[in-house]
């Protein structure tokens, strides 16, 4: 759920009904590295949703590419981060 979810944030082949699988290899003309690991992903939880037994490994590597896969999509986020982290030390307090 969270790479199709990703996908509809990325505005991967929009208001279609089509596969998450089609939307990945859509994705992947664009980023073919991160779209390989999201692939990766999906196999891995196509395996547990289908009667496989997953091992704690099998999960942590998901886990692994996922996280990859985000730094390399939204590498900003240190700056995003340290922008933040003085705007809420200015106001002594959340943004809102």
């Amino acid at each position: 759920m969270a790479i199709e979810t990703l996908m509809d944030v990325l505005a991967i082949l929009p208001n279609t009904t089509t596969t998450l699988h089609k939307k990945i290899e859509a994705f992947r003309q664009i980023k073919p590295e991160v779209g390989d690991h999201l692939l990766a992903i999906k196999w891995i939880g196509n395996s547990g949703s289908h009667a496989a037994i997953l091992t704690k490994k099998d999960l942590l590597d998901a886990y692994e590419l996922m996280e990859f896969s985000l730094q390399q999509l939204y590498r900003d986020r240190e700056r995003r981060l340290n922008r933040l982290s003085q705007e809420i030390n200015l106001q002594k307090g959340p943004r809102s």
